[in-house]
């Protein structure tokens, strides 16, 4: 297991395969902030997928992937709603553990 939590299984097996197709399904569900994996549900939701498609965008050099890796980022450190702290809300206007499983290990694997 990656920096003591359960990484995506797929990524942690080392399946890019899979990985790879998995990002590439969730492009079917973007938001109108152009998130993807958004599929009406809370603010951090899409960010569980965000390890494996940062991965699938460096291992394939897609740029689509690379668009919706860049955005998903971007989203996260300046779009997303947050508390005065800075914490990111789960469910638009409350914090739930969800939001500590979610972000903080995207933002570690983009370098951030």
């Amino acid at each position: 297991m990656g920096a003591g939590r359960a990484r995506p299984g797929l990524l942690e097996a080392g399946d890019d395969e899979q990985v790879v197709s998995m990002a590439r399904a969730s492009l079917i569900y973007v938001s109108k902030d152009g998130i993807v994996a958004q599929n009406g549900g809370a603010p951090v939701d899409p960010v569980m997928l965000g390890e494996a498609l940062w991965h699938a965008a460096k291992v394939t050099q897609d740029p689509i992937l690379q668009t919706a890796a860049d955005t998903m980022l971007d989203w996260v450190l300046h779009r997303a709603p947050r508390a005065a702290d800075g914490t990111i809300y789960h469910t638009g206007e409350t914090i739930w553990s969800d939001s500590f499983h979610t972000t903080p290990p995207f933002l570690a694997y983009t370098g951030h």
